[in-house]
């Protein structure tokens, strides 16, 4: 009786493996189905002929309660006003405030903007960016074409690249 169970939780398992290979990481579709295999290999859980519909089913039901109940904040939501200096929105930048993370994001900012050159045109699409702001909505509320805001942006990117890279050696 257990080695049958054995095989149609394997059975299941690959199953669910090869729908989860259809689908992009971190989708809502692969999180189901990633869901459901840890179902699936639950031992409480009976192992039936439709174990696979089951779990998907139970996975399905249990992740939207979760969303549900448990309602994300996004780290741009207290963002207050458009002209706001950037190096004073590295609470931003951290999902915790502990005193030495607030130090470390806020001087990130301020090094990243100081190697860009602190211009206004940098400070515009820095807030743009923090607040997930695309090249083209940016670029309308600057004032300034798509393709300099593109370049300000690739210039603050490799600034926090080299930053970051740096602080991790």
């Amino acid at each position: 009786m257990q080695e049958q169970s054995m095989d149609v939780r394997f059975n299941a398992v690959l199953i669910l493996q090869g729908m989860r290979v259809r689908h992009s990481p971190g989708s809502r579709r692969y999180e189901q189905i990633e869901y459901a295999i840890d179902l699936a290999l639950n031992a409480s859980r009976v192992a039936d002929e439709y174990l696979v519909r089951n779990v998907l089913r139970d996975a399905e039901r249990i992740l939207d309660r979760f969303k549900k109940n448990h309602a994300s904040v996004s780290l741009n939501d207290e963002v207050s006003g458009q002209n706001v200096d950037p190096a004073q929105q590295y609470e931003q930048l951290v999902d915790h405030a502990s005193p030495e993370h607030v130090v470390m994001a806020k001087f990130l900012a301020s090094a990243i903007l100081h190697d860009v050159g602190n211009s206004e045109a940098a400070a515009q699409v820095w807030n743009g960016m923090l607040n997930g702001e695309t090249v083209a909505e940016i670029a309308v509320a600057s004032g300034f074409s798509t393709s300099y805001v593109g370049k300000i942006r690739m210039a603050l990117a490799t600034s926090a690249k080299a930053h970051l890279t740096a602080e991790a050696m």
